[in-house]
């Protein structure tokens, strides 16, 4: 059974230092306390697709979309994590959709939260509300809340 995850993170903050922050994966293991390491295994093409970096010396993730700043795409063999970002009234919005998330430590809750925390201090940004749900499709999305 498929099962997605969601997470919203909403900081005080232009599009451009999230998405740095967010298309730099080697440096995740700086702010994002769930990641231990991030191991660079191929460079992409011009804009990153292509590229391919090691989680934690495990699971293997590529870009396989990247549009400055407002989408990034990875696909490991199980999953595949869609980043969104967009801005309003002076805030930034960065949405996480994780299809079949596995079993990755980084794929539970907490451990968003914590990334969205970690993310707010490292950028020296305020973090104004984090919250992440999951749900599958044969049930109502808001069991998941």
């Amino acid at each position: 059974m498929e099962r997605t995850l969601e997470s919203t993170w909403v900081f005080e903050s232009g599009l451009e230092p999230l998405w740095n922050a967010l298309f730099d994966l080697q440096r995740w293991p700086c702010w994002w306390p769930a990641f231990r390491s991030v191991e660079a295994l191929k460079r992409g093409d011009e804009y990153g697709v292509g590229a391919s970096y090691r989680l934690d010396r495990a699971q293997e993730a590529l870009i396989c979309e990247a549009i400055e700043p407002h989408l990034l795409e990875l696909h490991t063999g199980q999953s595949l994590a869609r980043w969104t970002l967009s801005e309003e009234d002076n805030l930034a919005f960065v949405h996480l959709t994780l299809w079949n998330p596995g079993s990755l430590e980084i794929l539970r809750p907490e451990a968003l939260s914590q990334g969205a925390r970690g993310l707010s201090r490292h950028l020296k940004v305020r973090l104004v509300e984090a919250g992440s749900w999951s749900w599958t499709p044969d049930e109502p999305f808001w069991r998941g809340l």
